[in-house]
C-alpha cells in the first residue's frame, strides 16, 4: 500500500494493525512528508500494534510518528517479526509503552534506518520473549537509547546512540547480545551496561557526566574487541567497571580508568592501546541533565587506533580517518624497550630513536642492537 504525502490524524488514528497479514505500508515521499499523529490529543494511545504473527515481509516504511498537539502519544508495539524501516519517532510521550518502538512477548523484528528523538521514552525497548535486529538507527534526546531484557536474540549494529537522558544501551539479558560498530556518546548515564555481551568495533566516549557511571559496565561475562572506551566520566571508575569477567581484545582505554566491582575481573588479550585515541571532533561529557548530542569521533591521522598503527593492524573503534594531525607521527623507541607513537620532535625530546614517519610500533623490536667494546687498533687490524 502506497501512502501519499500528508499529515494523517483524527480520532481513529490509533492501534493501527495488519491483522496477521504481511502487508507493505510505504510512503511515497518519505518520513518528512508523511506524518502519522496519534489521537486523541492528551491520551496515551498507541499508533500501531502488530500482534498476529506478522513476519519480516510485513513492512512499515517511511513515516514520521508523533504525538498530536505535542501531548501524549505512543509509537509502535510489536508482538511479531515485522520490519520497521526509514521511520522517525519524535516527541512521543509514553504511558504503558516504554519505547518509541517496543518489541515484546515474541518475534524478532527488524528495526533499521530509523531516528528516535522523544524525551519521554526510550528509543527501542525489547523485553520478555522477544528479540530484535537493530541496524543503522540514530537515537538521541530520549530518556534512554536501547533497553533489552528479552529472551530472544538481539543484535545492534551500525547505530549512533547519543545525548540521551539516562543509559545509552542497557543489556539486562541472560544470554549474549551483539553490539557491532556503534558510536555511544554523551549519554548522561553509563554508555553500555551489560550482563552478557559481545561488543565489537565500537566507540564509547564522553558518557557519564556528573550523574553518570562511566563508559562500560559488565555484570557477567562480556567480551570487547577492537573498541575505544576512552574519555568517559563518572565515579568511581571513568571508563570501565568490571562486575564480572571482562575480556578486552585490541582495545583503546586508559589504564587508570578501570576498576573492579564485586567479583569482577579484567582480562586483556594481547597488546592494548593506552594512549589518547585523538578524535577529530571530541566533545566533553555532558553536565547534569544536559542531554545533547555532539562530536563526530572520527580519527586524526596520528591516532594509534588507525589500522596503520593499531596493535592488531585493524581499525579500533567505530569511525575511521577523517582529519590530518599537525605533524606526522611514527614509532619511537624509548629506553631501548618501549615503543610509543609520536612525532620526531617529541621522540628526540624523550631521547628516543625515531623509526620514521608512518612507521608503526607493531610489530617493532625496540631492543637495542648488541654492541662490542673495542679499540681503534683492533678495528684496523680486522680489515688489514
Amino acid at each position: 500500500m502506497l501512502v501519499a504525502p500528508g499529515i494523517y490524524s483524527g480520532e481513529l488514528n490509533k492501534w493501527l494493525t495488519f491483522r496477521g497479514k504481511d502487508l507493505v505500508l510505504i510512503s511515497e515521499a518519505g518520513p518528512t512528508e508523511t506524518v502519522v499523529e496519534v489521537w486523541p490529543p492528551g491520551s496515551e494511545e498507541i499508533a500501531m500494534f502488530l500482534q498476529d504473527g506478522e513476519a519480516r515481509d510485513a513492512i512499515v516504511d517511511g513515516f514520521t510518528f508523533r504525538a498530536s498537539l505535542d501531548e501524549f502519544g505512543q509509537g509502535i508495539l510489536l508482538f511479531c517479526s515485522a520490519t520497521i524501516r526509514n521511520c522517525i519517532f519524535v516527541d512521543l510521550v509514553g504511558g504503558d509503552l516504554r519505547g518509541c518502538v517496543e518489541a515484546s512477548i515474541r518475534g524478532t523484528p527488524l528495526i533499521e534506518n530509523c531516528v528516535m528523538s522523544s524525551p519521554g521514552q526510550t528509543g527501542i525497548w525489547v523485553d520478555r520473549g522477544a528479540g530484535a535486529e537493530i541496524r543503522n538507527c540514530h537515537i538521541f534526546r530520549c530518556s534512554g537509547g536501547i533497553y533489552c531484557s528479552g529472551g530472544g536474540l538481539v543484535m545492534v549494529r551500525d547505530c549512533v546512540i547519543e545525548g540521551n537522558e539516562h543509559l545509552g544501551i542497557e543489556l539486562n539479558t541472560s544470554h549474549e547480545v551483539q553490539v557491532i560498530n556503534c558510536l555511544v556518546t554523551r549519554n548522561i548515564g553509563i554508555g553500555i551496561g551489560a550482563n552478557y555481551a559481545s561488543v565489537v568495533g565500537c566507540t564509547i566516549t564522553a558518557n557519564g557526566g556528573t550523574e553518570g557511571t562511566g563508559g562500560l559496565y559488565n555484570a557477567f561475562a562480556t567480551r570487547v574487541e577492537n573498541s575505544i572506551i576512552y574519555g568517559n566520566c563518572g565515579y568511581p571508575n571513568t571508563d570501565i567497571t568490571a562486575g564480572g569477567p571482562l575480556t578486552l581484545v585490541c582495545c583503546a582505554y586508559p589504564e587508570n580508568g578501570t576498576g573492579i566491582f564485586h567479583s569482577g575481573s579484567i582480562h586483556p588479550v594481547g597488546p592494548q592501546v593506552h594512549q589518547d585515541p585523538r578524535f577529530c571532533d571530541p566533545w566533553p561529557c555532558p553536565e547534569m541533565w544536559e542531554h545533547d548530542p555532539g562530536g563526530t569521533y572520527t580519527l586524526r591521522s596520528d591516532s594509534p587506533c588507525l589500522a596503520a598503527f593499531s596493535p592488531c593492524q585493524t581499525l579500533i573503534g567505530a569511525r575511521d580517518l577523517e582529519c590530518q594531525a599537525p605533524s606526522p607521527v611514527g614509532a619511537c623507541c624509548v629506553d631501548d624497550t618501549t615503543c610509543v607513537l609520536t612525532t620526531a620532535t617529541e621522540c628526540d625530546r624523550q631521547h628516543g630513536r625515531y623509526q620514521g614517519d608512518g612507521v608503526s610500533c607493531y610489530p617493532r623490536d625496540c631492543t637495542a642492537s648488541p654492541t662490542e667494546v673495542t679499540t681503534w687498533g683492533r678495528i684496523k687490524n680486522r680489515f688489514q
